[in-house]
Order: structure tokens, then C-alpha cells, then sequence
């Protein structure tokens, strides 16, 4: 039998100990689920400072990440993508090429964020890109790649989420 302040009835309250615990429940369940998405998010980023050249593929768990939705249509070989906060579909090949192009890759930069350098270390050698936030004090991530596409990747993934 639960345990209920007030007059009993539909309009019964649960104890302040309920309460309590239900709360404790939820921010148990949500810290999980943030933990989760942390995992996802630091396998995510050591897979791409670990890509090789640019992948559909790398390009497609990124979209996820950060909020593109998929649709699989009867009949079609391809899903269709939906970019968030827009109410068009994309095929897959019209899929942003975070990790092959630079100006794609600029997108995933989130609000109140710039890149504030993209240094080469050598010819032919890695690229060294820097994104800061507009909010003092500032923090700063960094991403490192032989591909400019995928060290700016790397750099807002770690603006959005780290």
C-alpha cells in the first residue's frame, strides 16, 4: 500500500520520501543517459583523430550526433537525412561532407563558437585548428588531423559536447 498526505482519494499527494525518490530516480536516469552519450561522444572523436582520409560513414555517425534524423523510404537504396531545425529531406549523397569539406565541416562550429586558427605544422603535415568560445573566460578545444576538414571536426565536436 502506498503512502499518500492528504484527504486520500484521486487528489492524494505522495509523501515527501516518494517525492524524493522519484526525483532521485530521474537525475539517476538522465546522468546515465548523459553518460552514455559522453561514451558515444569520446569514441566519436578518437574514431575521427583515427580516420585514415575522409568517410561517408564518419560523416553519417556525425550527423547523428549532432541532431540529423534519418528516414529509410519503402524501395529506396538510401536513407533520406533531415538536417535539425529544417523541414526538408536530403539522400544520402546530399549528406554535408563534414570530414571532405571545409565548409561543411565550419557548420558543426556551434553558436557563440569561432575557429580561431588552422595552422598547418609542415607541408603535407598536420593540421593544428583552434575553436574558442565568445564567453569569458575563454575555452578553448583543439583538434589535430593530417585532413583540415576532420581537425575542424574534431575541434567543434569538442566546442559542442566536451
Amino acid at each position: 500500500m502506498t503512502e499518500t498526505n492528504g484527504s486520500g482519494g484521486s487528489g492524494a499527494y505522495p509523501t515527501k520520501t516518494q517525492a524524493l525518490q522519484a526525483a532521485t530516480d530521474r537525475i539517476e536516469k538522465e546522468e546515465r543517459s548523459m553518460t552514455d552519450e559522453k561514451i558515444s561522444l569520446v569514441k566519436l572523436i578518437s574514431k575521427a583523430e583515427g580516420a585514415t582520409e575522409p568517410s561517408c560513414d564518419l560523416d553519417a555517425e556525425i550527423a547523428l550526433l549532432v541532431g540529423w534524423t534519418f528516414t529509410k523510404m519503402k524501395g529506396d537504396k538510401y536513407p533520406y537525412w533531415r538536417e535539425p531545425g529544417v523541414n526538408k529531406y536530403y539522400q544520402r549523397t546530399d549528406l554535408l561532407a563534414f570530414t571532405k569539406s571545409i565548409e561543411s565541416a565550419l557548420t558543426l562550429v556551434p553558436d557563440g563558437w569561432r575557429v580561431f586558427s588552422m595552422e598547418q605544422t609542415s607541408p603535407g603535415g598536420f593540421w593544428d585548428v583552434g575553436a574558442i568560445s565568445g564567453n569569458t573566460p575563454y575555452t578553448i578545444h583543439y583538434g589535430k588531423h593530417k585532413f583540415l576538414p576532420i581537425a575542424i571536426c574534431i575541434a567543434a565536436l569538442k566546442a559542442r559536447f566536451v
